[in-house]
């Protein structure tokens, strides 16, 4: 599978096919090293996860001439108010300079919130340094740096992404180097987003993640592949979205994040976000009726992946959740029931339009509790007959 490389051409002419305020981004897939020195400009301003600083993709953009790099400690407790505040002062006693994200997914998610604050304060006239995103692992690729949002955290309520602001970087950059060092295991569970996307829009890839996930070995040129082409497909949902407004498309763009939601505050954002979402698509999966996706999905699991999704679930308070799925307002119908997308008979929608007519079955929580205590079981009972 080479889609990634497939795709120079199509990102090239993603800003004449997609609608509305997403015209004017960019994108550069693998630029040399005087390609992307010219891209990032004179004297960038990069924050960047202090995790990917030692790689050596890390160290071209340390040579940048007049470069300042910002170390982030990448995760939840970044996405906070009193962060911003701090983004805000460096980013304004700097003054001049591109500004760069080197880094995932909460990174993103509080410079994307920076930076739409001070175009929010009447400042654009004088904020006129360009917004890029390099994403660093396979997650931030295919969910977060195309069509995410400034975001952060209830830390007081405990809620996630309870503050948002609507903002789109002039340029993404993605480069496959990138992925070629750190966590082999978390950037192969990265790819959830991939196919959370390809569950509804490509059937015929959900194989080869799942295949991947299940690789004792890692390639990261296949797993930068499917990144990749994760990101298409997010821009065709978040495209679709804007065109039909109103509609159940907002399901598609989240599909088993209600429980990962809920699994990430009920934990106090101490739960993986790839764990929750793995978990999340399952019980979708299932709660629609589609067993057998749900099935391979779990059997995909393997190692420490399995280990450390078994444990999530073994002290997960089940019948304790109510209140945090009562709370859960952009899922939550007005009768208090949960729209479950019923994946399409022919494998696939298309482009656009074809969204608005996802057909949704309505759940109770009842019946999630039950699918959540389901699959603590099945995953537990395996954990026991592997020490057995």
């Amino acid at each position: 599978m080479q889609k990634a490389k497939k795709l120079k051409e199509y990102y090239a002419r993603l800003p004449n096919i997609e609608r509305a305020r997403h015209a004017a981004i960019e994108y550069a897939v693998d630029p040399s090293h005087e390609e992307l020195a010219a891209i990032l400009g004179s004297a960038p301003q990069i924050f960047a996860d202090e995790g990917v600083l030692g790689s050596a993709f890390a160290s071209e953009l340390k040579n940048i001439p007049g470069a300042q790099i910002i170390p982030l400690k990448a995760g939840e407790a970044l996405k906070s108010a009193g962060f911003v505040k701090q983004i805000l002062g460096t980013i304004d006693q700097r003054g001049s300079g591109n500004l760069i994200i080197f880094g995932g997914g909460t990174i993103i998610n509080l410079i994307n919130y920076a930076v739409a604050t001070f175009r929010e304060a009447g400042t654009e006239s004088r904020f006129s340094r360009k917004l890029i995103i390099l994403p660093t692992n396979s997650m931030s690729i295919a969910d977060v740096a195309y069509g995410s949002l400034g975001l952060l955290n209830d830390d007081d309520n405990n809620l996630k992404n309870a503050k948002r602001k609507v903002i789109d970087p002039d340029m993404i950059i993605l480069c496959e180097a990138v992925l070629a060092g750190g966590d082999d295991q978390m950037q192969k569970e990265g790819l959830v987003e991939t196919l959370k996307h390809c569950l509804l829009q490509d059937r015929q890839t959900v194989s080869a993640v799942l295949e991947v996930l299940g690789s004792p070995t890692y390639d990261y040129r296949q797993v930068f592949d499917l990144a990749a082409w994760g990101l298409k497909l997010k821009a065709d949902v978040v495209a679709s979205a804007h065109a039909n407004p109103g509609t159940n498309v907002e399901l598609a763009k989240n599909y088993g994040h209600l429980h990962a939601t809920v699994i990430e505050e009920s934990y106090e954002f101490g739960a993986l976000h790839g764990d929750c979402v793995i978990i999340g698509l399952i019980i979708d999966l299932k709660l629609a009726g589609e067993y057998g996706l749900a099935r391979d999905l779990k059997d995909s699991l393997n190692g420490k992946l399995r280990d450390r999704i078994a444990a999530v679930m073994n002290k997960l308070p089940i019948a304790e959740l109510d209140a945090f799925y009562g709370r859960a307002r952009r899922f939550r119908r007005t009768d208090g029931l949960f729209d479950v997308i019923e994946l399409p008979e022919h494998g696939d929608y298309q482009l656009f339009d074809d969204f608005s007519g996802f057909r949704t079955a309505a759940v109770d929580l009842q019946s999630i509790k039950g699918e959540l205590q389901s699959l603590r079981c099945a995953l537990c009972s395996v954990n026991q007959n592997k020490v057995e």
